[in-house]
């Protein structure tokens, strides 16, 4: 094995022993993580980790033994990189001793684990390139669990990486160049099959390796499409009033704001549940949350089977009018995975199940894994990477975005797609340089990169609600450098659109499922638990620039609700295809097989032109479900249990987290509702002894600060609205409401 040119072969350091000594180490690495997974599993003290040790062990060993692979690629790439030169220095040994020096095997382990080190150092500057993720990951680890006066980032500002990149990528080649010409010294001396076999192996992989650097270089076609592409761009938790063309004084979103330009933009949009999962199925089927039956994110199997058979989700009714359709996102989009809309293609994070929340638990006892397989190819090993929250890249996943346009594009099909981000939802991890756009260099708290987020507290008691004026402008920092973010992969969408022609007949919406609560008055962080302190948490951007920029510009300032988003891209589509077949009857006839479905909504094509400025319809909305127990100050309200009290794993839904039933008619009955005009917002809140209103006047008063219920004001709709609410709240019908209603004449 040694080849014929050695002198003494049993003196020299064999392959077999030496792959032996790292995979020992491997192992020992792979046990000590599974022993801290064991440790930090047990430290957990809720009814989740209680259930998982258990119910669910099985699963718990599973995760683990889904991490092999990436130890056995570990072992084997260090083991192969580093053999010739490690075989070459204990010959030098032997040469400089007498009688023959074997070395013993404690020393051959420590040459190995050093080796292992070494090559763990040296990776740093690709796999932190090839995986941008992982640094912002140590960075958040090293200020959390080490202190917060570690900037990891130092690493990158300083210009480190870059040259570090360069020096470690060259010398890794000279390692596989070594590595290689040792393989082929123990071909030569090797039997015909084993020669057969590895020029094979390297044929097979300098041949793939070739192709897919072809493949790459190929520029797509992109065939005429008959109908517009939709792209939706969204950001969990983006605020209306944090974007550069609201007004905002931060500069945030130039791209967005350039987009605002030649769109047309909804001033007063609002959600009818600010949560993920409630809110993004109102705008796939243009329902109240009542009427598609998802009233909480943690839905079981029988009312997620609901919305899955309907014939009426958007991608669905596109589908019939030739279009393919695509959604991507990280673990904020996870409710696409929850929930099958109808899209052909699904590549989102998954987290609300038990694998992934053991998953995320071994990603952090295990960090060689994440720190080599936090990219592309680590998705392919380990599938659950693609599921890592600390990990995705936002630019990951619109190249993935981009690559399925291009896909649809190049078959001549129409596009309806959805990119869908996490920058600014909480704990606010965004990446750099983003994370420190916005915030104070000299800032050196417990929340430096990301808002520090303890689950078990959390559950209990929800956010503080006395935090220091510093914290609080560092964590709005934060969110506005994920809004920075996310504008800026807006921006390379738009440059592709641009750059391919395809603006010309793409519809482009920014948007968003819900906004969020930044410390205004009576609220913490979150959002969908409270209606206080103003529109901030149901009020969402909503921009949409029609193909080649026609009707840019526009301003609608009107109430409009997301139930509305369906019927009006629907209307958008059948006008597109009117315009083609003016004159042909058959195709008219086929125009008529477009008809909206029964749903709750509007189209807003009429304000978007300018024909009117009023739906005559007001905004309703219901929180969502709670974490933790409710406080209103001054009331005595109906109370929940926490969520590990509440929720159970169910094994016959994918290990998912689903709401005991026996709690389902006390998450409803104890959710706050809203009805808000174009003038006038009503809050009805549970309580013990009775409902519990207030009311306010959004155009003098638009944080909430004095509550008008209590008087007696004859020239108010408060008794009106009263009576509205409670009949969306009981049936889920919204009656009509004009503008004028609330100008009583």
């Amino acid at each position: 094995m040694t080849g014929q040119a050695d002198p003494n072969p049993k003196a020299l350091l064999s392959l077999r022993r030496w792959f032996s000594c790292h995979l020992l180490i491997s192992l020992a690495i792979f046990a000590l993580g599974f022993g801290l997974f064991a440790f930090v599993a047990a430290s957990l003290d809720n009814a989740f980790a209680k259930s998982a040790r258990e119910d669910h062990m099985s699963t718990v060993i599973k995760v683990q033994l889904v991490l092999l692979p990436a130890y056995a690629l570990i072992w084997l790439t260090t083991a192969s990189l580093s053999w010739p030169l490690a075989r070459r220095r204990f010959q030098r040994i032997r040469a400089r001793k007498s009688p023959a020096w074997r070395p013993r095997f404690l020393r051959l382990i420590a040459s190995a684990f050093l080796w292992n080190l070494g090559i763990f150092i040296l990776s740093f500057g690709p796999m932190t390139y090839l995986g941008p993720g992982s640094l912002d990951n140590l960075a958040v680890i090293a200020a959390r669990d080490v202190s917060p006066m570690i900037n990891v980032y130092l690493f990158k500002t300083w210009h480190i990486q870059e040259a570090f990149t360069v020096i470690s990528a060259g010398l890794f080649l000279l390692l596989i160049i070594d590595a290689l010409g040792a393989l082929m010294r123990f071909v030569v001396n090797a039997k015909f099959w084993a020669r057969t076999l590895v020029g094979l192996l390297l044929g097979s992989v300098v041949g793939g390796a070739i192709l897919l650097y072809m493949w790459s270089r190929v520029e797509v076609q992109h065939l005429p499409v008959p109908r517009p592409n939709i792209i939706v761009l969204g950001c969990d938790s983006l605020r209306y009033d944090h974007l550069g063309c609201h007004g905002y004084a931060r500069d945030t979103s130039p791209n967005i704001d350039a987009m605002a330009r030649e769109a047309i933009d909804f001033h007063q949009m609002h959600v009818g549940t600010a949560s993920t999962l409630e809110s993004w199925t109102s705008f796939m089927t243009g329902l109240h949350p009542a009427n598609h039956h998802l009233r909480y994110m943690f839905a079981s199997k029988e009312q997620v089977a609901q919305v899955e058979n309907s014939k009426s989700t958007l991608p669905r009714l596109l589908r019939e009018r030739g279009y393919s359709s695509t959604v991507v996102g990280d673990w904020a989009a996870n409710c696409f995975k929850l929930a099958d809309f109808g899209f052909d293609h699904t590549e989102t994070s998954d987290v609300q199940n038990l694998d992934v929340f053991l998953a995320e638990v071994a990603f952090r006892t295990h960090p060689l894994v994440p720190h080599f397989f936090s990219n592309q190819f680590g998705e392919y090993i380990i599938p659950l990477m693609a599921q890592a929250t600390g990990y995705l890249h936002p630019g990951h996943l619109t190249t993935k975005f981009l690559d399925r346009l291009d896909e649809s594009s190049s078959k001549g099909k129409p596009f309806f797609g959805v990119l869908f981000l996490a920058s600014t939802h909480l704990p606010f991890k965004v990446s750099h340089p983003w994370n420190q756009k916005f915030v104070s260099p000299d800032y050196r708290g417990p929340n430096r990169f990301q808002v520090a987020f303890d689950v078990d507290d959390f559950i209990q008691h929800g956010f503080d609600q006395i935090v220091p004026q510093k914290e609080k402008d560092h964590i709005i920092a934060l969110y506005d450098g994920g809004v920075s973010q996310f504008d800026d992969q807006v921006g390379r969408v738009l440059r592709h659109l641009k750059r391919t022609g395809l603006d010309q007949n793409t519809i482009v919406v920014v948007m968003s499922d819900h906004g969020e609560d930044l410390y205004e008055p009576g609220t913490t962080l979150g959002h969908g638990t409270n209606f206080f302190g103003g529109d901030q948490s149901t009020r969402i951007p909503f921009i949409v620039r029609l193909p080649a920029g026609q009707l840019g510009g526009r301003s609608v300032q009107g109430i409009t609700r997301n139930i509305d988003f369906l019927p009006t891209i629907l209307d958008l589509v059948k006008a597109s295809e009117r315009e083609e077949s003016e004159t042909r009857v058959e195709d008219n006839q086929a125009l008529a097989e477009l008809a909206v479905p029964k749903v709750d909504g509007a189209s807003l094509v009429e304000l978007m032109t300018g024909r009117s400025d009023d739906l005559g319809r007001a905004a309703f909305s219901e929180t969502c479900y709670l974490f933790y127990p409710k406080h209103v100050p001054g009331e005595d309200v109906f109370k929940l249990k926490p969520a590990d009290r509440t929720l159970y794993i169910d094994k016959n839904f994918r290990n998912q987290f689903v709401l005991k039933p026996k709690y389902h008619d006390d998450v409803i009955e104890a959710k706050d509702r809203m009805m808000r005009t174009n003038r006038w917002k009503l809050i009805h809140i549970k309580g013990k002894r009775g409902p519990i209103w207030r009311f306010y006047d959004m155009k003098s008063d638009p944080n909430q600060a004095f509550d008008m219920s209590g008087l007696e004001l004859a020239w108010t709709p408060f008794e009106e609205m009263k009576v509205a609410l409670m009949e969306w709240k009981n049936t889920g019908r919204d009656v009509p409401w004009p503008k004028e209603n609330d100008w009583p004449q």
